[in-house]
């Protein structure tokens, strides 16, 4: 008989993951559904309990309940090749991944898609790598501004209250703002598919995509897939940090695309090389810094339900 692994992060969204998780347990045991609640306590639990799921080499169901980060512990912590199948209750703050895929925002109603759903659908898997730390993605990974605002977020004091007064994107905005004043532009080298090769200067942020989403609903890459094989790059460079504002007004409803000051790539490989270290990240994830990182379509996809 299948299990149901549901991976809870009961503090996502200042305890939205909690009050998802008491909404959809009853819905559970009424009907009859054979399912395992697994809590996460801190950093790290949520890939330990889905590389001990995976381990077993079972078709099993894991359900992640949270936010974006949650789910991208979850699927760090798969182990490769496994049977298992994944699926996505989002109780986040910023939720991009939800949105990207179309998901419903009523946690009843993505429990019964996933419950209905047999086969799923077959998605890519990002992958990241520097010299001192590598990862997946699911969403998008990026370097310098972008990844410099996750890293001020993920540290910030008033993240956690500004979520419980459901104006997390405030946080993100005023973080941003800050953030840009205060960035250093940078040269960059990007290499595509190891052939094509372009130079860029005074560059504000390079992100790569494989769903259109990021930072709490901006739509940074309109045409990104998740299921085409292939990466969409977005690059900002080149224009005053004046008209950077500007540009970025225009970001949450993608307007920004074919502006002066943004490029558009679409690869499979791309490989970025910077003089001084800037930060980058995975899904939101800010390992550190590096002068050479690499994104590529992993040779694995996922297979998820709902």
């Amino acid at each position: 008989m299948m299990m149901y692994y549901f991976i809870v992060n009961p503090n996502a969204g200042s305890r939205k993951g909690m009050r998802c998780w008491e909404e959809i347990k009853p819905y559970l045991l009424e009907e009859g559904i054979v399912f395992r609640e697994l809590l996460t306590k801190g950093e790290g639990d949520a890939a330990r309990f889905a590389e001990r799921i995976t381990e077993k080499g079972r078709p099993d169901v894991i359900v992640a309940v949270g936010g974006d980060g949650t789910l991208h512990e979850t699927v760090s912590g798969m182990k490769k090749g496994t049977e298992a199948k994944l699926a996505f209750i989002p109780a986040g703050s910023g939720n991009d991944f939800a949105r990207g895929m179309g998901y419903s925002k009523d946690p009843k109603e993505r429990l019964r898609s996933i419950l209905a759903d047999e086969n799923g659908a077959v998605i890519n898997v990002g992958s990241t790598f520097a010299p001192d730390a590598s990862g997946c993605f699911l969403v998008s990974s990026g370097i310098g501004y972008d990844a410099r605002v996750c890293h001020m977020v993920n540290h910030a004091k008033t993240k956690k209250l500004m979520n419980r007064l459901h104006m997390g994107k405030l946080t993100y905005l005023g973080i941003g703002l800050r953030g840009l004043f205060a960035a250093e532009l940078f040269e960059m080298r990007l290499v595509l598919d190891d052939s094509r090769e372009e130079i860029f200067h005074d560059v504000l942020f390079a992100s790569v995509h494989n769903l259109p989403y990021e930072g709490g609903g901006l739509k940074f890459s309109p045409d990104a897939r998740p299921d085409d094989g292939f990466l969409n790059l977005c690059i900002v460079a080149g224009i005053s940090k004046a008209k950077m504002i500007r540009l970025l007004s225009r970001v949450p409803g993608g307007k920004h695309i074919g502006c002066p000051g943004v490029y558009s790539f679409r690869c499979r490989k791309a490989e970025f090389f910077m003089e001084k270290p800037q930060f980058f990240h995975m899904d939101g994830e800010v390992p550190g810094q590096s002068c050479h990182v690499t994104a590529e379509i992993g040779s694995e996809n996922l297979q998820i339900l709902g």
